[in-house]
């Protein structure tokens, strides 16, 4: 990606291995290696496909809580995405044990802990999905789980398209720009104009430079 992004990872591990397990490249436990990152204060976690048959609700949702906990711990200002898992494919479904019917509900667990943790829930499922739910068969002919760059690029869209604004903590770090080149006092006079002469249907509000530059 051509993001200002970093990732960290555990191969093919869960909740558990992120709170537990040394990261393989450099041995660091990755909450902690995450905690201490000080030029970092917006996270985006995809985790527990692979838990849906290693561990009970129960568990997965209580070790993924204490991960946000830890975040929050190290840094009380710091926004937190939680993503949903990504769709299997129809032929993913009939050879192995995962079913989307399992991936949707433990979705809904997800979503429902981002709303009592008070993060963000990202539903990246409608990135890559078919109309019926599941990830099309030429997007991941090997397994029906692991696609490839044309909808990786799609994923990256979504989360591009789907963000919250900065929190305050981070926004002064941020380098200002215009998007326009005209007075900025004549565009601020024609929002006032349309706002006070034109019947909406909906509440109209401001949206940060850095939204519309990411839309547009």
């Amino acid at each position: 990606t051509d993001l200002p992004v970093e990732f960290m990872c555990w191969g093919g591990g869960g909740t558990k291995e992120v709170l537990t397990k040394p990261n393989e490249e450099n041995g660091i436990i990755i909450i902690d290696e995450a905690c201490a990152k000080e030029d970092i204060n917006k996270y985006y976690i995809l985790l527990g496909l692979n838990e849906i048959i290693l561990t009970t609700d129960e568990e997965f949702i209580e070790q993924y809580a204490e991960i946000i906990d830890r975040l929050r711990e190290a840094k009380p200002d710091c926004d937190i995405y939680i993503q949903s898992m990504m769709p299997i494919s129809h032929k993913c479904e009939a050879d192995t044990s995962l079913t989307m019917e399992e991936i949707n509900r433990t979705n809904g667990l997800l979503e429902a802990l981002a709303e009592e943790k008070n993060c963000f829930y990202l539903n990246v499922c409608d990135a890559v999905a078919d109309d019926d739910g599941y990830l099309p068969e030429e997007a991941a002919p090997g397994d029906g789980i692991h696609f490839g760059a044309e909808y990786h690029a799609k994923w990256q869209e979504y989360l591009m398209t789907h963000t919250y604004g900065a929190s305050e903590s981070d926004s002064e770090e941020v380098e200002e720009f215009e998007l326009f080149e005209e007075d900025r006092e004549d565009l601020e006079e024609i929002a006032d104009k349309l706002l006070d002469e034109v019947d909406f249907a909906e509440k109209l509000n401001p949206v940060h430079d850095r939204i519309i530059a990411n839309l547009y």
